[in-house]
């Protein structure tokens, strides 16, 4: 079933509040934040921290 078919992943994992970068994750189906794997060709692309660091902005600035 939906519930029962996923795979165990380890690692370190940023948010996004939509699928930015894939392959995004998410901790249950239903969640509504998803994550991706953070892997150092992300830390080493300068155009990929400005996007994901934008992305965060944005979206806090939504919450309040």
């Amino acid at each position: 079933t939906k519930d029962t078919c996923y795979q165990k992943k380890t690692g370190i994992f940023l948010p996004q509040f939509e699928p930015l970068y894939s392959p995004c994750y998410q901790a249950d189906r239903k969640d509504s934040i998803f994550y991706f794997e953070c892997l150092d060709e992300f830390l080493a692309d300068q155009e990929f921290l400005k996007a994901y660091t934008l992305h965060l902005i944005n979206n806090l600035i939504k919450i309040k």
